[in-house]
Parts: C-alpha cells; structure tokens; sequence
C-alpha cells in the first residue's frame, strides 16, 4: 500500500520484494501421513531463535482426498522453519531451509516426534501430599520474575511446549507431548512458597519420573511504607533475593501499597535474605523512572525470612527528597 509520500520533486524508486510458496509434507514418527495438524512458519535467527512472520499467520490444516502437502504462500526471502502441532504428537520443527527465487516451491517436510512426559509429586513442608498446586512448564534459562521477561511472555515464538496441570488428591502431576529442548517448570500453591525446577533437558521421546518435590511454607511478609515519616500516596514495594543467592532460588516480587500505606507482598518468601524498596507511583516518562529507580536505591534495607517464621513484618521510608 502506497500513501501520499512528499518527495521534494525527486524521483521516488519503488522496488516490490519478490513473495515466495512452501509446500509442507507432514508425517508421524512411522511415515505415515497427517493430514490434520496447525501449521506455522517461523523466522530462523542466529542459535535458533525464532521470530513471527508478520504476513504469514498460523493456520489450522485439513488435507482433502488427493492432497498431500500444505501450501504457504506469501513468504519473503529468508531462512524460516515450519512449526507443526497435531493431535497426539508434541510440537515439532522442521530443519531449517531458506526462501529464495528457485522459480518453484520449497519443499519441507516435517517428521513428528511423540514427545517427552515429565511426571512427579509435590508435597507441603511436612511431607504431605499438596492437591491443587499448579505446575508449568517454561523455557530454560529464563528469569520469570524479569519485568522484560514478562512484557514479552507470549509475543514471541517458543521452542517448547509451555503446558500447565493442576496436582490431583495424591499430589501427583504429569505433562505430555513436550516437544524436544531444555525446561524449567514453576510449581506454585498459595499456602507455601513457589519452587523452581531447573536443568531438565528433554531431548528425546519418552517418559521421565521427578523427584519429589517439597514446597515450604515460608512467611508472610508485610509492613507499611512512607515517605519521611508520612503516607505519600500509592507506593511500590520491592522484594528480591540478597546478591549471591543460586539462581534457581532468586525471587522478586513486587505489590502497591493501600491508601493507608500497608502493603502484603502477593506471595509467601522462604527462608534466606532478601533487600525490600520502595518507591512512589509518579507518572510515565524517562525522567520518572528515573527518580523512581534512585528511590528504590535510597530506601533499601535488608530483610531476612528465618525457618518456621509465618509472618515477617517489616516497614520501609523513604528519605524525603528529589
């Protein structure tokens, strides 16, 4: 689509990107073909990164009698994979292949994997089996409690499955059809403390039995937050892990504070050491964000979580100032 543009009197040199086809063969693990499945087509970056393609969106495949490949049409030049979803199989990706003026479509084909299963049980602090906890799969190497990572959950294409299950009566979870890689799974309940499964490589088909896993039930942390000695309007309050503590063991959370000051992080701490901060709610803006993070920094003080507490309270101010 071309608009109005003011070229100045110069001369204005359209070129039009040539669009290319795929045509997709999918099989089982077997050879046989599917013939119902969803169908997606991904950028191919550096490490196997991927990247929606815009112009290309996701579709639901049905073949007809006498067909047996999906066609994409409309694809720029470039490196891509297809990604493939069916009934019964786990997320699969074709090898990578490249897009280019061959005057003939490219042909893919994609081979399903069944995929890998986690199965485990998590139990409370005494032993017990904890019904109802809710356990999710996500990628490797994520820091969940990133901001950014969470501005961008589900913008982006994964090459996991993300799956979520809930504990039954005996504690017991199980995930299916994980497509191959590396995953982390959360597991969460809101009597105890959060716990994070790490270094789970999942590379081929199969089951794979857990540990067990405990969760804590770790405190309550509360408290009242001010700006020299006064309430000042909604304020932000910061909990983190203390520098040093095991990745897979760091914890940031954060809540807003009542109008009278109070604030009740929205999750039970386990034991370790912890900095808390807070921060006045001001406006948008680079310049706001800015005397945002210095009162963060000013307001620092350090927290500690001991074994069998149920409550930590703990207050915060902020010097006044800029």
């Amino acid at each position: 689509v071309l608009r109005t543009v003011d070229t100045d009197q110069t001369p204005l040199l359209v070129t039009l990107a040539e669009l290319h086809s795929v045509t997709v063969h999918v099989k089982s693990p077997s050879g046989a073909p599917v013939r119902d499945f969803r169908l997606g087509l991904r950028s191919f970056l550096a490490d196997f990164l991927l990247g929606n393609v815009v112009d290309v969106p996701d579709r639901r495949v049905e073949l007809r009698a006498g067909e047996h490949a999906a066609l994409v049409q409309g694809v720029p030049a470039g490196t891509f994979v297809c990604e493939v979803e069916a009934e019964g199989f786990a997320k699969t990706f074709s090898a990578p292949f490249v897009c280019a003026d061959t005057g003939a479509p490219t042909a893919v084909e994609v081979v399903l994997v069944h995929g890998a299963s986690l199965r485990g049980s998590v139990f409370d602090e005494a032993g017990r089996p904890l019904a109802g906890a809710e356990v999710a799969s996500k990628a490797a190497g994520i820091d969940l409690d990133h901001p950014l990572a969470r501005a961008f959950a589900g913008n982006l294409p994964e090459r996991i499955s993300p799956r979520r299950t809930t504990t039954a009566a005996d504690g017991s979870f199980e995930l299916r059809h994980l497509a191959h890689g590396d995953y982390q799974l959360l597991v969460e309940h809101p009597a105890a403390c959060r716990a994070r499964i790490v270094g789970l490589e999942l590379r081929s088909d199969g089951e794979r039995q857990l540990p067990p896993i405990r969760l804590v039930r770790g405190a309550e942390v509360r408290g009242r937050a001010t700006v020299g000695g006064r309430v000042a309007g909604q304020m932000k309050v910061v909990l983190r892990s203390a520098p040093g503590t095991p990745p897979e063991q760091t914890l940031r959370c954060e809540t807003i504070t009542d109008p009278a000051g109070s604030f009740l992080l929205p999750q039970r701490v386990p034991p370790g050491s912890y900095e808390l901060r807070a921060a006045v709610v001001g406006s948008d803006g680079d310049g706001a964000r800015f005397a945002q993070l210095l009162q963060l920094q000013r307001s620092s003080t350090t927290l500690s979580v001991l074994p069998g507490q149920d409550v930590v309270e703990r207050d915060l101010d902020l010097p006044p100032g800029p």
